[in-house]
């Protein structure tokens, strides 16, 4: 970054290998080295807020191996307030490998010529915008006063400049339709991607959506958002020659379906911005926020192992389908004055099933079938039969097992109920034997006795 002339990179590269440096994630261990003696021949780029920075913030524990990390990025313009990208990834690290877990990105084009025309005519309301300008000129004013930020304007903005115009016949590039896109991605898989055009950006602003006292009172009375995404999670198929010239095919594939219904509120003392605050009470003295969400997954995965003959095809197949349903409320209040914090967690009223897994194997047999319609038109179809694998020559009835916890101790009882067949029958924890009949896993949990309504942590 010597020589590096644009502030927006400089700074962005120079955040970046600083974050790397100072990572303590095994995945990043070998750059973390190169990036902390590469550091020492870089130039710091120290700047405001609206420039481009990348920032990590990480917790690892060096025992157990196992830590999570928040990674932001964003990409500013100096001719705007607001950056013109941010991107947040929160991973974790476990068992030797990493995985992003949830990601959430932003990007936005030529908003800042629709703020700029809106905010003349509102002055006197003031809205989010207000304390970014203020920000964004106080960091500036502070840059440019520092003692080499003249001869770094006056290398950027007049000599490299200068020379390009001297020599390109340049127009200046017409302004950008204002534009912005929303994604969200849960273990990389895109679950919403929004795009929100210049019509409904201009009206965001003209109707000053984005007004401090607004935010206040939606926050406050909470707000509620519901998304619902499907995914192909694999799809793979194999063949295998025999030595009877017919081949075997493997082939799986696995649907996923995420669903999550979430509600909250938050209420900040003595208040959200700092430009609201008494004079005497600038900093934040209280946090309540409350959460009541749900969050379902059903996955459905069938594998396949044919033998295809032109005529008849036989073969295995087994079917897994897991339904998942995860209800949480909760409540989160810190007093940051006095340094005491509380998590409150909302027992369940009544039982709720959080994990059911099924497994179904079975053998078939697909045979090609024609007839004649009444027109004499020959229609062509497949017909399938199919055999459950049941087990019943290896044992008369399932192993099951079921457990419970938690009835008597903290008055909300988890009950892990299970049924397989398994080759041994006496052994109840025998491993699992896809190949000798069903299975069913079921864990679900119920109000036990002398039911707590809530469970509270003080810190």
């Amino acid at each position: 970054t010597q020589r590096e002339t644009s502030n927006q990179l400089g700074r962005f590269v120079y955040t970046h290998m600083k974050s790397l440096a100072e990572s303590r994630m095994p995945r990043d261990r070998k750059i973390s080295k190169a990036c902390q003696k590469a550091l020492r021949l870089c130039r710091p780029f120290d700047l405001g807020i609206q420039y481009s920075q990348s920032s990590k913030f990480q917790a690892f524990d060096e025992s157990l191996e196992m830590g999570a990390s928040v990674d932001i990025q964003t990409v500013s313009d100096k001719r705007s307030v607001l950056p013109r990208a941010a991107t947040a990834k929160l991973s974790y690290q476990a068992l030797g490998r990493s995985i992003n877990f949830l990601e959430a990105g932003v990007r936005a084009t030529g908003v800042q010529t629709i703020i700029d025309s809106v905010y003349r005519q509102n002055k006197n309301r003031k809205s989010v915008f207000d304390n970014l300008k203020k920000k964004s000129q106080h960091s500036s004013q502070e840059y440019r006063d520092s003692p080499r930020s003249e001869s770094r304007q006056r290398t950027l903005q007049n000599i490299e400049v200068e020379k390009i115009q001297s020599k390109l016949n340049i127009k200046t590039r017409s302004k950008e339709e204002p534009s912005a896109q929303i994604y969200l991605k849960i273990f990389g898989n895109e679950v919403t991607f929004q795009h929100i055009d210049s019509t409904l950006l201009k009206q965001i602003v003209r109707d000053d959506s984005l007004a401090i006292p607004d935010i206040e009172q939606q926050l406050r009375e909470g707000s509620e958002t519901k998304l619902t995404k499907a995914h192909l999670i694999a799809e793979a198929s194999h063949r295998i020659p025999s030595i009877l010239g017919l081949p075997i095919d493997i082939a799986m594939k696995s649907l996923v379906l995420t669903k999550s219904e979430i509600g909250g509120k938050m209420t900040v003392s003595p208040g959200l911005f700092h430009e609201d605050r008494p004079s005497d009470q600038k900093d934040v003295s209280a946090i309540e926020a409350s959460l009541s969400s749900t969050h379902s997954i059903a996955m459905q995965t069938t594998g396949t192992v044919t033998i295809d003959c032109r005529v008849i095809k036989s073969g295995f197949e087994m079917d897994i389908s897991m339904n998942s349903v995860i209800p949480i409320s909760g409540k989160v209040t810190m007093d940051l004055k006095n340094r005491q914090h509380k998590l409150i967690w909302e027992t369940p009223e009544k039982e709720s099933e959080l994990l059911r897994v099924k497994y179904r194997p079975v053998v078939f047999t697909e045979e090609k079938t024609s007839r004649k319609e009444s027109d004499s038109r020959q229609v062509r179809g497949t017909l399938r039969k199919e055999i459950p694998i049941q087990g019943r020559k290896i044992q008369k009835s399932p192993t099951q097992m079921n457990l419970t916890y938690g009835r008597q101790a903290i008055g909300v009882e988890f009950q892990l109920e299970s049924s397989l067949i398994s080759r041994f029958n006496k052994e109840k924890t025998a491993p699992f034997h896809p190949m000798c009949g069903p299975a069913d896993l079921r864990l679900s949990v119920r109000p036990g006795e002398h039911r707590t309504k809530e469970v509270e942590i003080s810190v």
